[in-house]
């Protein structure tokens, strides 16, 4: 974003969203919103309308947004294998045994 002052020709640019990645440079809005549409249900044409709603710049372009959902695939999957291990941890603990009976859906 970038704020110009006719008056004194200054012009001032900031960042709206924080870098992230191993490089440091891909927005970390970008993986909020296509994380945030796929939770509604939505993927990148919902991405588009909400933009174009919102008056916002276009979002992703189809590849990246694909690079996106494949890291926040890979990320989810250790978050519930993490969670899902916590869980078996403590209820071995808990029983004092390893025969215990799990179900999931």
């Amino acid at each position: 974003m970038s704020i110009y002052c006719n008056s004194c020709n200054i012009e001032v640019s900031t960042r709206n969203s924080k870098l992230s990645g191993p490089k440091r440079n891909i927005p970390e809005i970008n993986r909020r919103i296509a994380y945030a549409m796929r939770s509604v249900g939505q993927g990148l044409e919902g991405m588009k309308t909400f933009c174009g709603i919102m008056d916002l710049n276009p979002p992703v372009s189809q590849n990246t947004y694909e690079q996106i959902c494949i890291r926040v695939n890979a990320a989810s999957k250790n978050v519930a294998f993490e969670s899902t291990k916590k869980a078996a941890d403590e209820e071995v603990a808990a029983v004092d045994s390893t025969d215990i009976t799990v179900s999931a859906d």
